[in-house]
């Protein structure tokens, strides 16, 4: 019978990980997290870890860092208890306030967000201090949401009784064998069973003592702990041994006997199932770290798989082996383009405006996803299953950080008829929830994360995807709400983004929002015929609507759901919409309407992006009358206005450098200011709004450009800098955004390759002489005038990243126009070889095989490449590594 704890349910299968850094036994840190991917496959959730595993420098805590680095997902479906409050390097306890602080503070460091302390521990107790005082420090935590929950080890029936006095005990660890029984006669299972409270069990097996593992007492190594403890010590090890032995000879009992055996069993309560059903469990356990090595199992269908996934795995896309990625997308400029010194290649359709990226890894990327579609299956048939509701106690919070955050931007609904509505219980429950699910996101709510009775709040991450269901399986029943109240709930869906399917998800209910807008025509200022008659509340929707759309566009490649020539409804005047943070958004957002234009097919290929004057922030809070917003919400338009200024300028690849012009310039001082904006105090500070990870993503893909492009060695080094920033902000705001994924995992594999490079030259986009590839002969003859600077002029063609200039015989540069003579391409190679560092083909490989990877595989829109199982495959991409090297501060 499962349990839950702090939100979370627990196995019956624990898992402690003081065993992998015996003073004995030091096991490498990747075979740690082997053994502990493979335990939680096996059903072990409930984990174990603290200070007092290992070293003060290296513990088990740094063990589940390494873990859930690698695997971020995993952090949700495991349950996490810390023992603390205990000093390793004087081997004495921290139980009063100052060191239950310190301790803390110490652990959560070492975690770095990477997973929640689900239930905190002191490891032992100190007689000088009462345990009330320890608990009360431990609360502290517990109220500020840095900790789950409390618990007690290795403590007495009256230090329970007094501990639950001053907060609630959510689990009590003692050891538990058949050597060590105490708890059922010192008081302690009893007091636990008053108090409900569960117990951690741990030592089961007595320390390998049950197993077998020990025949004598030379079996423990010189250094082992366990002869440190008195049950294996010289003088009782052999009787102990023995007795060991008596209790596990087979015998044969009598038919009295068992009749004498069941007589027992009927007068005590027996929970739980008989040895047979325990023992299967057992088997199962051993099968399956027995085949984990294998390949190709299929884990959890017994090897069934129906005809639709023999079809599915076994067919190619039906697109023709091709995805398009938008240009609006910051990853667009890691992604691998044809070569336009190719004369034998063709231009995909559209080239000007995105990527066409290969599949050709598809039917391997179905198999090793068919584990996640099945999950995916399991969650649908799920909706029979009652709906996961915020906290009774929570909900109001919530609701309060949602107008105070996230309203001022998008008046999505009307503030004073939601709350009397939702005074008088009359709030549609999805409407309320999705009004959590946007909240959610923003640090203020953060101690509010709660679900059910649960008495802990969750991760964020975890929090949304749960509600996220709940009001998906709403949205899925019979509809049931007006029209207005159906689009207010589709549009704040719409603004959650978790899971493989984000971009597609969050853009078919934001269509669907907008296309009821159209039926009722809100769009043409027929808002008076609706059911609310509230004309401004109505205004204020479509242009929420109109604003998300664009937002949309650009963060999610797709084109504009409205056209600006359907639009009817007037614009806001100065003042009329009550929300002037609103207003400045909806003059940011016009920006935005202006640049998507300038990604559009058939756009000129002399249009470089916004060149004449770009309205400053400061002009458009003097038209908002925004001057008197508070700071964090100047600070979130400030960043905004930022991502829009970056998209400013037209980039057209890597190999094409952007020549001076006011938005190549104005992109670059942009991308920096949204590094120094995230970095600051007020970065913390941003209202919980979902562009917030797709600007750093913009300014990583500047410093990535910036880094290929430089012909400057401290300039490269700057851009490196600026990569190492954008990948530590990336890692922090995956805690709260899965849109952050995937530009970490891009900024971590290009801070690998830059590791492992010989010199960043290996990186530099290599100049050309003029006329190559485009079949142009500079006036003027030889010298530097046949030398062009950056690169050629932009035809529209894209450059390959991976194309080197192919060479000739001699060392001359081949693929020359016939109009061009020697003496300048001996001029401009001259140059060229005076300008850069001899390329090695060590360097070309390196450089290529990056390139790969990111034009190849690092695609957000491929079906299920949102989770990090796919990532994880690509060498050297060693996310523990990244962690040890301090990458992530």
């Amino acid at each position: 019978m499962g349990i839950k704890i702090a939100g979370k349910p627990i196995g019956p299968i624990g898992f402690g990980m003081a065993g992998f850094l015996q003073p004995n036994r030091q096991i490498p840190t990747e075979h740690a997290i082997t053994t502990m991917k493979a335990a939680l496959e096996a059903g072990a959730t409930c984990w174990n870890a603290g200070e007092i595993h290992g070293k003060p420098d290296f513990n088990s805590l740094h063990l589940l860092n390494a873990y859930f680095t690698k695997y971020p997902e995993d952090a949700a479906k495991v349950f996490i208890s810390v023992k603390a409050c205990f000093d390793m390097a004087s081997a004495r306890a921290m139980n009063d306030t100052e060191g239950v602080k310190k301790s803390i503070n110490h652990c959560l460091d070492i975690l770095d967000g990477k997973c929640r302390t689900d239930l905190l521990e002191a490891a032992r107790g100190d007689p000088d201090v009462p345990i009330e005082e320890t608990v009360g420090a431990i609360a502290e935590f517990v109220k500020a949401g840095q900790v789950g929950s409390i618990g007690l080890s290795e403590c007495s029936a009256a230090t329970i009784k007094k501990a639950v006095a001053v907060h609630p005990i959510a689990g009590v660890e003692v050891e538990v064998s058949l050597f060590e029984t105490g708890i059922f006669t010192n008081g302690v299972a009893q007091t636990c069973k008053e108090y409900k409270i569960p117990i951690f069990a741990y030592c089961p097996l007595n320390r390998g003592f049950l197993t077998g593992q020990l025949r004598k007492y030379e079996d423990m190594p010189e250094n082992d702990i366990r002869r440190h403890f008195p049950r294996f010590q010289p003088d009782v090890f052999g009787e102990n041994l023995k007795l060991k032995e008596e209790n596990m000879t087979v015998v044969e009992l009598t038919d009295e006997e068992l009749e004498e055996i069941d007589e027992v069993l009927k007068s005590v309560e027996v929970k739980g199932g008989r040895v047979p059903e325990k023992f299967a469990r057992f088997l199962e356990v051993c099968v399956h770290f027995t085949n984990s090595d294998h390949d190709g199992d299929n884990d959890g269908d017994d090897g069934e798989q129906t005809v639709g996934d023999k079809d599915l795995a076994e067919t190619p896309s039906s697109a023709g082996g091709k995805r398009f990625i938008s240009d609006l997308n910051p990853e667009a400029a890691f992604l691998n383009r044809p070569s336009s010194h190719d004369a034998d290649s063709q231009r995909p359709p559209n080239d000007d405006i995105g990527i066409w990226v290969d599949r050709q890894e598809w039917e391997a990327l179905l198999r090793q996803k068919k584990q996640s579609s099945s999950s995916g299956n399991r969650s649908a048939q799920a909706s029979t299953t009652p709906v996961e509701k915020p906290h009774a106690a929570a909900l109001s919070s919530l609701i309060d950080v949602y107008f105070q955050r996230i309203h001022p931007f998008l008046p999505l609904v009307d503030e004073t008829e939601f709350r009397e509505q939702h005074a008088a219980g009359l709030v549609p429950e999805p409407l309320a929830y999705a009004v959590c699910l946007v909240a959610a996101k923003d640090p203020l709510a953060e101690q509010h994360l709660r679900l059910g009775q649960s008495s802990a709040p969750l991760p964020p991450r975890e929090y949304c995807s749960r509600l996220h269901a709940a009001v998906m399986g709403f949205l899925r029943g019979p509809c049931r709400y007006d029209k207005v109240t159906l689009i207010r709930i589709l549009t704040l869906t719409s603004m959650h983004n978790e899971g493989a399917d984000v971009a597609e998800d969050a853009s078919m209910l934001l269509s669907q929002a907008m296309h009821h807008a159209q039926t009722l025509g809100i769009h043409l200022g027929q808002q008076s015929s609706t059911s609310t008659g509230n004309d401004l509340a109505m205004k204020r929707l479509f242009w929420c609507l109109y604003a998300l759309d664009r937002a949309n566009s650009s963060m999610n490649g797709r084109p504009i759901i409205m056209s600006d020539a359907d639009i009817a409804i007037e614009p806001f005047t100065p003042g009329e919409s009550g929300y002037p943070a609103f207003e400045a958004w909806l003059r940011i957002t016009d920006l935005l309407n202006k640049i998507i234009g300038f990604y559009r097919p058939r756009v000129s290929t002399d249009i470089t992006g916004w060149e004449d004057h770009f309205p400053g922030l400061e002009e458009i809070f003097d038209d908002a009358r925004a001057w008197n917003l508070p700071q964090s919400q100047q600070a979130t338009l400030h960043l905004f206005y930022l991502c829009i200024a970056v998209l400013s300028h037209r980039s057209r690849g890597i190999k094409q450098i952007s020549r001076s012009v006011h938005s190549s310039i104005r992109q670059r001082l942009c991308a920096n200011e949204v590094i120094r904006l995230m970095e600051s105090s007020f970065g913390k500070e941003l209202n919980g709004l979902p562009f917030i990870p797709y600007s750093v993503s913009l300014a990583l893909s500047v410093a990535y450009q910036h880094l290929r492009q430089s012909q400057f060695q401290h300039q490269q080094e700057d851009a490196r800098s600026v990569v190492r920033q954008c990948t530590k902000i990336l890692h922090n705001l995956r805690r709260t955004w899965s849109s952050a994924d995937a530009m970490a995992a891009l900024a971590q594999k290009v801070l690998d390759e830059l590791d492992r490079a010989p010199s960043l030259a290996s990186f530099r986009v290599k100049r050309v002489p003029a006329g190559i590839g485009n079949n142009v002969t500079r006036a003027g003859g030889a010298g530097a005038e046949g030398y062009e600077p950056c690169m050629p002029t932009i035809t529209g063609e894209r450059s390959g990243l991976t194309d080197p200039i192919p060479h000739a015989e001699g060392g001359v540069t081949a693929g020359v126009a016939n109009g061009t003579s020697a003496q300048q391409v001996s001029a401009a190679t001259e140059t060229s070889m005076l300008q850069q560092p001899q390329d090695s083909q060590a360097e070309i490989d390196l450089f290529n095989g990056m390139d790969d990877i990111f034009g190849t595989y690092l695609d957000p829109n491929y079906p299920n490449l949102e989770d990090f199982s796919f990532v994880d495959n690509m060498q050297p991409f060693d996310w523990s590594a990244m962690a040890q090297q301090g990458t992530y501060g």
